[in-house]
């Protein structure tokens, strides 16, 4: 299941795409209109850690495909130089991994918060000015329709959780 989120300035488009997304097989029960922050900020606030740990995940591979290949080009040299100890090799390349892991779980987590509270700014001051946020709870296959629905009906921000 994903839930597909959109930020409406407009009553009329908010009940146009409502009608849409019923016409394109979304059950009725699965489409809600929030309007009140406390709602969009329980919603926004329970996908929050989720896309954090995800750009924490993408940066760790990001650090360990950066740094490995250097722990493995100085695992070479120690070796070579100290007529090869394996021990201490293996010890460098272990080193230079957990330093990318390390480092790019950090930036991954730092960039993560900063898109996460971008989007979560963007919804929950949008209501406290009016607006309106439909969230669509759907299968993977019908995401996409309710994605392109609601960006057809002039909604802000659209996108699936």
């Amino acid at each position: 299941m994903k839930t597909v989120i959109g930020l409406f300035w407009a009553d009329e488009n908010v009940q146009n795409s409502v009608r849409k997304l019923k016409e394109v097989g979304l059950a009725e029960n699965s489409i809600s209109v929030l309007t009140r922050y406390s709602a969009v900020q329980e919603l926004l606030g329970a996908n929050q850690g989720h896309a954090v740990a995800k750009y924490a995940l993408w940066g760790a591979l990001l650090g360990i495909a950066t740094f490995a290949p250097f722990g493995v080009a100085a695992s070479m040299c120690e070796c070579t130089l100290l007529h090869y100890n394996p021990g201490f090799g293996v010890g460098i390349l272990i080193a230079f991994v957990a330093i990318g892991v390390g480092f790019g779980a950090f930036l991954g987590h730092f960039f993560g918060v900063d898109k996460s509270e971008t989007s979560y700014h963007l919804y929950c001051q949008g209501v406290c000015r009016g607006a309106k946020v439909v969230v669509v709870q759907s299968s993977d296959d019908l995401a996409a329709k309710a994605v392109s629905t609601l960006r057809q009906g002039e909604a802000v921000g659209v996108k699936a959780l």
